[in-house]
């Protein structure tokens, strides 16, 4: 009876190590490798974590949406975010949007009456649960520095702040965010300029044309010479 049920806790920690170990497997590239679908969420995000700094790299500082402030880095005001992800056509697709963070989301280490729910862990949130469960981060630590295999599928994916779509009830001149260097959500003021992750709702092709691209050097050379180089 005794080795029975060492046999059994032996099979029921090896399913669970299974299980674990196939829990972040929900990401897939689509559209040769410009798209990822998140299988868990149903929605597709850009591969590229910043896409809009590379938009200001590939057309010499141009603005990327006429009207709206956005820095060399990628950095933009809520507002302008918003619009941003409207105008936003890419790979055949123009439904883009900024991701959402559920309220209230009871998976949140934090929970208040006034602000909602946030902190850690806030899995039921596009962002969040991308962080934590579908990059393998960890509370408090680096997205960069502590990872899963799926990280690998994404680019420019920085230890900065990126906007959700959801605004403050109670503060209707703040939005929400989460921070990628702790995985923690929070909320800033909607005049600071924080980063862009579109997304966009449902899987895609797994294959859609290939758009051109542009090395540094013809980059430099490009806007040396004052062209726009476009996609």
């Amino acid at each position: 009876m005794k080795i029975n049920k060492i046999i059994l806790k032996s099979l029921l920690l090896a399913s669970s190590i299974g299980f674990l170990s196939t829990s972040s497997a929900q990401l897939y590239s689509r559209a040769n490798g410009m798209m990822i679908y998140d299988s868990d969420q149903d929605i597709t995000w850009l591969a590229n974590a910043n896409y809009a700094a590379t938009q200001y790299a590939e057309s010499c500082g141009k603005p990327t949406l006429p009207g709206g402030v956005i820095d060399s880095k990628g950095g933009m005001d809520w507002y302008t975010a918003v619009e941003y992800v409207k105008a936003l056509s890419f790979g055949g697709y123009d439904d883009w949007r900024l991701p959402k963070s559920l309220q209230p989301d009871t998976t949140c280490d934090d929970q208040s009456k006034v602000v909602g729910s946030y902190g850690f862990n806030c899995t039921g949130s596009e962002l969040g649960n991308l962080f934590h469960v579908g990059l393998g981060g960890q509370p408090g630590k680096s997205i960069v520095d502590v990872h899963n295999e799926n990280f690998d599928l994404f680019k420019n994916i920085e230890t900065r702040t990126y906007w959700y779509d959801n605004q403050w009830e109670v503060a209707p001149l703040i939005a929400r965010n989460l921070h990628m260097d702790l995985g923690f959500q929070n909320a800033n003021a909607k005049s600071v300029h924080l980063i862009v992750w579109p997304v966009r709702d449902g899987d895609v092709a797994d294959e859609i044309k290939q758009e051109p691209k542009h090395s540094k050097k013809d980059m430099n050379n490009a806007c040396g010479m004052k062209n726009i180089v476009t996609k």
